[in-house]
Formats: structure tokens, C-alpha cells, sequence
């Protein structure tokens, strides 16, 4: 028996043990993995090599303005962080240097 298809058996009895029932069947978008209770089949899902397929299609103008402004929301977001994690630290430090020196 091939590792993915132990670990699926290993899930659905999982499943069983804790919900006192198998899942129901449904596929996996990835692999079309089918399960039906105890009873389980794989299929290898084939795609067609196209341009559709190897190529992504260019952005409309409106999700290229969008992706615009979602970069820099996430940069500004990354550098607010960084400027919080960084004051943290320094208020940390400085927490432990003056009760070290209240000790001393």
C-alpha cells in the first residue's frame, strides 16, 4: 500500500473512531480523490497542456489596479509590524535593564 492512500485509510478511521461514521463522498479538486466510507479510489486528474493552461492571462485593468493597491496595503501593513515587533523589543529590553538594576 503507497503512503498517501495508508494516510487516507488512517483518516477515514480516524473519522469513523471520533464521529462514529465515514465521511461522505466528495472529490478533491487536485487529485479527484474519492471517498466512500471504508471503500476508496484514486484517480490521477490529467490536464491538457495549452495556452490556456501553461500561460496565466494578463490582469483586466481593474484587477491591475486592484493588485496595485493590495501590494501596497500589504507593505504598509509589513512595516507597521516591523515598527510594533521592533518597539517591543525595545520596551522588553528596557523592562529587564531596570529590573536588574532594581535588584542590584
Amino acid at each position: 500500500m503507497s503512503a498517501p492512500s495508508q494516510e487516507l485509510d488512517e483518516a477515514v478511521e480516524h473519522t469513523e473512531t471520533i464521529y462514529g461514521f465515514a465521511p461522505t463522498p466528495f472529490r478533491s479538486p487536485q487529485r479527484s480523490v474519492i471517498f466512500s466510507g471504508s471503500t476508496k479510489m484514486l484517480e490521477q486528474k490529467t490536464v491538457a497542456l495549452t495556452k490556456d493552461t501553461l500561460f496565466k492571462r494578463p490582469l483586466t485593468r481593474m484587477e491591475a489596479r486592484n493588485a496595485t493597491t493590495d501590494e501596497a496595503a500589504k507593505t504598509i501593513l509589513q512595516r507597521e509590524k516591523a515598527e510594533a515587533d521592533a518597539k517591543t523589543q525595545r520596551l522588553r529590553a528596557a523592562r529587564l535593564a531596570r529590573e536588574q538594576n532594581e535588584q542590584s
